[in-house]
């Protein structure tokens, strides 16, 4: 039965074990007392035997009758508890003799563990002359072996063991109705009614248990019935605790949600506002760049591109940085080529490197030309941002870029990729905070060199992210080191099939007639001064309805329509024109001017139905880029 696995088994087990082993015990000393007893009766009857057998067996050897001997012993070995009758004269000569008969050392001594039992009765004369003594005339030797105190015993041992099985079943069946009726039936209900018991569903009363007797179980469920009211007790005001910090958390979250909505909502319009003024100064540098200039002016339109530049970068950084603590960076994997990364990596800083007169070395370890799986992107920019901090705190000496193949983990390739200048070096200080978010070596470094301390921060925490790390190692006036250390996947495809394409398209010679819609005088002029350079024909408007007004009159190849603009925005613009076509038939390519670089743009103008989109500021090159990609599609299709 189940129950006998739990409590009532084990106790059954327990006390039925020692019961028995006891019941063995008392078996075996109650058959060693028979025994005992039994080999002390047979030694007082072979006593009282030869004593009134002997006045015979000595007339027998007094006349010398040998025949009457012979049949003494035969008669006296007839008895139950002889087995052997010996007649020995007075010199020890064996006359007469019946049954078995042991030697000497077998039977000598009436131990328990002597196999025979002996006993010698001495034979004397009979005094018939007056003043004449007595003499011996030899001995009478009685035998019994132990068989057969064996054999009695073997009687009272069956009478004993039907006793102890009497005994023993009955006390099995005592104590097994015991402990199941009054303890295992008891215990096994109290833990179905524990089982069963839902506190929340009796917060107000909880279930009580019942036990008839008042005994150990019974203070049990006192015990339990108790501790269930403290339980209620405790959920209740747990249940009022838990309710109370699910709704202040539910505030945290609602403002902590606001807070991180209004800082996107300002991040975003922030870009847009710094972007688009941007976008015209941009464009201006490189419309100037078109005209004769002298080189002073020169020098200034170099220093008003690289400020424009530097102004994006941060731009760049702070809002990298906002989505990489939103967790809103996605990593796009794809096979490429390691080695070419490396090469237009450093090809983008040569510039930079000769204008400041410093030499450069990259050295690729030959294992590391194959094919890798990973983000190309997200690691030329690590490169770049590495190799921007190398050449910026270098004033003399040589800037190496340095890839090897640390070995394979996990089928996986651990490349190490290593930056190293001989600048001014950091101090350990410096070392312990250079990855920390707005920090640099020292407040001079800032007032020297500008920057906003971003770009290590977004290195390291983008190299987290691709599963690597990234440290540095300096001494202050002796350069720097900064490693890079990435898991790749290797690609079986060749490397000659992911040669790098041009990095700006070769703009068609064909002439588009352009609408362009841009509310900014400033951008609207230099984005039509552009497409003018480009061969194109554009034709202005400065809201998306003054755009769908003049798209309806015909003759537009393809629109270029800001997205925040008055009257009409460029979504709800781009809206109406797609209406009209759904029902006249047609598609005009519209590409999407806009300001705001946050995660996600470029996915839902496409969904808006967007044939493309620029981020602001763009440059010439990616204008006309984009142009002949969304032209080229639609071609295609």
């Amino acid at each position: 039965m189940q129950r006998l696995s739990n409590l009532a088994g084990r106790l059954f087990k327990l006390v039925f074990g020692w019961y028995l082993v006891l019941a063995i015990v008392v078996t075996c000393v109650q058959l060693g007392l028979e025994y005992a007893a039994i080999r002390s009766t047979i030694s007082s009857d072979m006593v009282a035997l030869g004593r009134s057998f002997s006045p015979g067996v000595s007339d027998a050897i007094w006349t010398y009758d040998l025949t009457l001997l012979d049949s003494l012993a035969r008669g006296i070995r007839q008895t139950a508890i002889i087995t052997g009758v010996e007649i020995e004269n007075r010199s020890g000569e064996t006359i007469a003799s019946d049954g078995a008969i042991p030697a000497d050392k077998a039977s000598q001594g009436n131990s328990w563990l002597s196999p025979y039992q002996k006993y010698e009765v001495p034979l004397w004369t009979k005094c018939l002359v007056k003043g004449h003594t007595t003499h011996e005339l030899g001995k009478l030797v009685l035998y019994s072996s132990r068989d057969v105190a064996v054999e009695r015993v073997r009687y009272s041992f069956l009478v004993i063991l039907i006793n102890s099985l009497v005994k023993t079943a009955g006390l099995w069946l005592i104590f097994y109705w015991v402990i199941t009726r009054r303890l295992s039936y008891p215990l096994t209900a109290l833990a179905e009614a524990v089982s069963k018991l839902n506190i929340k569903e009796h917060e107000d009363t909880p279930q009580l248990l019942v036990y008839p007797y008042h005994d150990e179980v019974g203070q049990l469920v006192n015990s339990l019935n108790a501790m269930s009211a403290r339980l209620a007790a405790s959920h209740n005001e747990l249940e009022q605790k838990v309710a109370d910090r699910t709704a202040d958390l539910q505030d945290a979250m609602a403002q902590a949600e606001a807070a991180n909505q209004a800082k996107s909502c300002f991040l975003a319009n922030m870009s847009h506002e710094i972007r688009t003024p941007l976008n015209g100064v941009m464009g201006m540098v490189e419309l100037l760049r078109f005209s004769e200039l002298t080189e002073e002016q020169k020098e200034y339109l170099n220093a008003i591109e690289l400020s424009s530049a530097n102004l994006l970068g941060i731009i760049n950084d702070i809002l990298d940085l906002s989505k990489i603590e939103a967790g809103k960076v996605e990593l796009e994997y794809a096979d490429f080529s390691l080695l070419h990364c490396l090469k237009e990596a450093l090809a983008m800083q040569t510039a930079k490197i000769s204008n400041k007169g410093l030499s450069y070395n990259c050295h690729v370890a030959p294992e590391l030309c194959g094919v890798f799986y990973g983000d190309q992107l997200r690691i030329k920019q690590i490169l770049l941002n590495l190799l921007t901090n190398a050449v910026k705190f270098t004033d003399q000496g040589m800037i190496t870029l340095e890839a090897v193949l640390m070995g394979y983990q996990d089928d996986l390739a651990r490349v190490r990729i290593t930056v190293s200048d001989t600048g001014i070096g950091m101090s350990q200080a410096a070392l312990d905070r250079v990855f920390e978010p707005f920090t640099q070596a020292d407040a001079s470094t800032t007032r020297k060199f500008g920057g906003t301390g971003l770009g290590l921060t977004i290195c390291r925490q983008l190299a987290e992210l691709m599963g690597g790390r990234i440290w540095v190692e300096s001494e202050e006036g002796k350069g720097s080191q900064f490693h890079l250390e990435i898991p790749f996947k290797t690609s079986p495809l060749i490397e000659t099939s992911l040669q790098q394409q041009p990095l700006v398209p070769a703009v068609s010679t064909t002439s588009l007639r352009i609408l362009l819609a841009e509310d900014n005088q400033i951008n609207q002029r230099t984005t039509e001064l552009l497409l003018k350079k480009m061969g194109h024909q554009p034709l202005c408007v400065c809201n998306g309805r003054e755009a769908v007004d003049i798209w309806q009159l015909g003759g537009i190849e393809l629109i270029l329509m800001d997205i925040q603009m008055p009257e009409m925005n460029g979504v709800e613009a781009l809206q109406a024109i797609r209406t009209q076509e759904a029902r006249s038939g047609g598609h005009t390519p519209v590409i999407a001017l806009t300001a705001n670089a946050v995660k996600g743009t470029g996915e839902r103008l496409f969904a808006e139905g967007f044939d493309g989109y620029l981020t602001k500021p763009f440059l010439a090159c990616a204008l006309a880029a984009e142009i002949q990609r969304v032209c080229t599609e639609l071609e295609v299709s």
